[in-house]
């Protein structure tokens, strides 16, 4: 099979390709538009990243945390 034959595989949506920086930048705008109860699984869920990474980027961006929540 000749590589112009192969098929590409679609890329995954952009939001869960970014890095940090992207992601800050982004979520501002995110943040404005989020309805849902806990903040921080929404943002782990919408860029694809783990709970500990979501939590941290939300307080770089000036989001209170309970400070229980962050000690589990």
């Amino acid at each position: 099979m000749t590589r112009s034959k192969r098929r590409k595989k679609p890329l995954p949506p952009r939001r869960k390709r970014m890095k940090r920086a992207g992601r800050l930048q982004s979520a501002r705008k995110w943040l404005e538009s989020f309805q849902g109860k806990n903040l921080v699984r929404g943002n782990a869920r919408w860029y694809g990243v783990d709970l500990l990474c979501a939590a941290t980027e939300l307080q770089l961006l000036g989001v209170e945390l309970d400070a229980g929540y962050l000690a589990r």
